[in-house]
């Protein structure tokens, strides 16, 4: 039987010549900072975890009749404010034998963050909020493995090119909580991340018992498309295993989400000057709705389909562009 689950074309490392020479100073330098430690036996990549992570997001759409004739579907997708590796690393979350492959998926901008700034500087440019807990209290560890870290990139640096020029588009998803429904989960987690709201305008009683009746609320019955949500089985570059469910939520109109402005934080005598200025949140920078025609035949529009790299067009994994399509066939069938 075929694995459903599968990495990202995106994220393969090549292994030739310059990966091997790359990997034999890297684990030089391992050796160095962590010389009572058997590096070829961590290197080793690891057994892929059992337990799956399963997260429940959205994917909005907006019709739009175009004024010559020709009718699109608009989705809206997400730039992520850092890449899933990167919030890994700078946290001190990342396992010596994931090191390699995390900094080798870093994007370009977050290589050059690492590369020429300081860690206090990205710390504070990372945490949107500085009241979080996480920025006080992950503070000293995250620090502490820093210039190990620092030094291993500079050797992946040397070697290997970045894959990644952008950091990727993806969709408003998490986890979900004990006592919500799927569709619950995914339209909070989607709301938090996103900013605007998935319940219609009303009172604030009104607005609680939508919220806890999201399930069989009327809006479900207008806004979500499909009986099911669109599965998606895939490994992460932490090497577990993740099924996302998204749910397809239909929009009026095409929107902006709001951003907010990062102003430098107050110290007793200087500002904090922050590297990124405006973002949606933590987790997301910015939105673009990505359009796509309605095509008068399958076959005209399996020939587009074939016809786009979307990294290289909107700097978005196949995986998520892969879905979209599949939201699309249906739409127009």
């Amino acid at each position: 039987m075929e694995n459903p689950y599968e990495e990202d074309k995106e994220r393969v490392i090549e292994r030739n010549e310059k990966t091997e020479k790359c990997l034999k100073e890297f684990k030089a330098k391992l050796e160095q900072f962590n010389p009572n430690i058997n590096v070829d036996l961590i290197l080793q990549k690891p057994i892929i975890n059992v337990d799956t992570v399963i997260s429940y997001g959205i994917i909005e759409f907006v019709e739009v009749k175009g004024k010559t004739g020709d009718d699109f579907i608009y989705y809206h997708a997400f730039r992520k404010r850092n890449t899933v590796e990167f919030d890994t690393i700078i946290r001190g979350f990342a396992s010596k034998h994931q090191l390699f492959d995390m900094l080798c998926l870093l994007s370009q901008d977050e290589r050059d963050r690492m590369l020429k700034c300081s860690f206090d500087t990205i710390w504070k440019d990372y945490w949107v909020d500085h009241d979080d807990r996480g920025y006080t209290k992950l503070y000293k560890k995250a620090k502490e493995k820093f210039p190990e870290t620092l030094e291993l990139l500079k050797i992946v640096n040397k070697y290997i090119p970045c894959k990644l020029n952008v950091r990727p588009l993806i969709f408003p998803k998490g986890r979900k909580g004990d006592k919500e429904t799927s569709l619950q989960a995914a339209l909070r987690e989607a709301q938090e991340e996103i900013k605007v709201p998935f319940t219609p305008r009303g009172n604030k009683k009104q607005q609680e018992e939508e919220s806890m009746n999201n399930e069989r609320e009327n809006i479900n019955k207008e806004n979500i498309y499909f009986n099911d949500p669109i599965i998606r089985h895939y490994i992460g570059s932490d090497g577990k295993k993740y099924t996302d469910y998204y749910y397809v939520w239909k929009r009026k109109s095409l929107y902006k989400c709001p951003i907010q402005t990062l102003l430098p934080d107050g110290s007793y005598r200087k500002p904090i000057e922050r590297l990124r200025t405006e973002t949606i949140g933590h987790e997301l920078e910015s939105d673009i709705w990505i359009e796509i025609p309605i095509f008068p035949s399958k076959t005209k529009q399996w020939e587009w389909e074939n016809s786009i790299d979307p990294y290289a067009r909107y700097g978005m994994f196949h995986r998520h562009f892969k879905i979209l399509l599949e939201i699309h066939s249906r739409l127009t069938e």
